[in-house]
């Protein structure tokens, strides 16, 4: 009976991998890389990876890495691996494709830079460090680029978005609207706007707001609850039939401007809903998952929104 439990489990596993898509492998070197951050165009996807001692649990090495055409083999970009304190903290694509990145170097007080990165050969750096206050804001959240090539900051503890010029110097800080609303995520809209989206406290009635940020103001572009009140989102993004996508941790949700109301795209059993990270790409959706096998290998699963009848009937 045990081995027959134990072949059912294997089998249905196997189905609901090759239902919803490909797994991939995100490794360096002799120790597991852990996925923190990703971006990426229909062509190319890029993927932080940051390699941990198993014991000491201290940063070994900080890479890119890119993923094929196939979606099939992960490889590093071009050797873009940091060592020595250093690492890549966030990573985006700007309207051209071009990669950049925001890097992290420790020394006697963090020094922050932003990278932008060509075939594996850094162009140019800017240094932010002054616009960064890790003491008290604890890092780096969340990391985009409008249409006009200005980079759009969250650092996880604040309560603004920090606006960096192309020259990389800061212009602006645009502070949230109110306080009942707390920051989930933020994303450039088709349009080249960037846009955030926030959870009001339970306290506060539940309900969502999403902001645009434009010519250094704030837009509320909608509000209520378009979302469903029990849910927690983790990223938000576009494609090609909404204006915006937002996942939560029990589905994918796509909202366009003056709509009511979000529409649910895709459900996810229970087991997709802890401890992931994800993206957009186009139609795609990409979901980290962290030490889910033996050997504890981070994976990524990928799964195309433009075939949700056949994902929906697996996961409902």
């Amino acid at each position: 009976m045990k081995k027959f439990r134990k072949k059912a489990i294997i089998i249905v596993l196997l189905m609901l991998t090759f239902a919803v898509g490909t797994i991939f492998f995100l490794q360096t070197h002799d120790h597991p890389a852990m996925p923190v951050a990703a971006c990426g165009s229909i062509d190319e996807i890029f993927i932080i990876g940051n390699t941990f001692d198993d014991q000491s649990g201290d940063l070994l090495a900080s890479g890119i890495y890119i993923l094929d055409k196939d979606r099939y083999k992960m490889s590093l970009y071009n050797n873009m691996t940091l060592i020595d304190s250093m690492s890549f903290e966030k990573i985006a694509l700007d309207k051209d494709n071009n990669l950049f990145s925001i890097v992290r170097k420790q020394d006697e007080n963090a020094i922050y830079e932003i990278w932008k990165i060509n075939n594996g050969i850094v162009l140019n750096k800017y240094d932010i460090t002054n616009s960064i206050d890790e003491k008290n804001n604890g890092g780096i959240r969340a990391f985009t680029i409008d249409g006009n090539g200005n980079f759009f900051i969250r650092e996880i503890s604040s309560d603004e978005v920090i606006v960096i010029d192309k020259s990389g110097f800061e212009t602006s800080r645009l502070k949230d609207v109110a306080s009942d609303i707390s920051f989930e995520s933020m994303a450039t809209g088709k349009d080249g706007q960037v846009y955030a989206l926030f959870c009001k406290n339970i306290d506060a009635g539940s309900g969502f707001k999403i902001i645009s940020f434009a010519d250094g103001l704030i837009n509320e572009i909608c509000n209520g609850n378009i979302l469903p009140t029990e849910e927690i989102y983790s990223v938000m993004g576009t494609c090609t039939k909404y204006d915006l996508v937002m996942k939560g941790i029990y589905g994918v949700y796509g909202y366009n401007f003056n709509s009511e109301a979000a529409e649910n795209i895709i459900y996810f059993p229970p087991f997709e809903a802890e401890f992931t990270k994800s993206f957009f790409v186009e139609d795609e959706l990409y979901i980290f998952f962290t030490d889910i096998d033996d050997d504890k290998r981070h994976k990524i699963k990928s799964i195309e929104l433009k075939t949700i009848d056949l994902v929906t009937g697996v996961f409902q």
